[in-house]
């Protein structure tokens, strides 16, 4: 079911006819571990927080899926464009980073 839900964002890529319509709810309480995992392609989540004594209502909504998609696909995109810049410039910096003397100097030490 976890992998079913990573690889469905929760639901949101999956056909109409296999989202469930009716209302999930779910206890945010001490005492009521993994409920979480019921909110997997259901169309509207009742989530109850027992510490604020209240009631908050999602709805599914497969285009902000997309779009949740398409930006974490951009970020690692750029992360992973960047990383030899990044593992290059943490290579030169970090004698200097690990010293002694930056240490007493960055901790006001000395």
């Amino acid at each position: 079911r976890k992998i079913a839900s990573f690889l469905t964002l929760n639901g949101h890529f999956l056909p109409e006819f296999l989202i469930q319509t009716e209302p999930q709810l779910i206890w945010y309480a001490p005492g009521f571990p993994g409920q979480r995992s019921r909110a997997f392609a259901k169309k509207t989540i009742l989530i109850f927080k027992s510490k604020m004594a209240c009631v908050y209502q999602y709805e599914m909504d497969k285009s902000s899926g997309f779009k949740i998609l398409r930006d974490w696909i951009k970020v690692v995109w750029q992360g992973l464009s960047r990383w030899s810049a990044v593992k290059l410039a943490w290579k030169t910096a970090a004698p200097e980073l690990m010293s002694l003397g930056f240490w007493k100097t960055y901790l006001r030490l000395s």
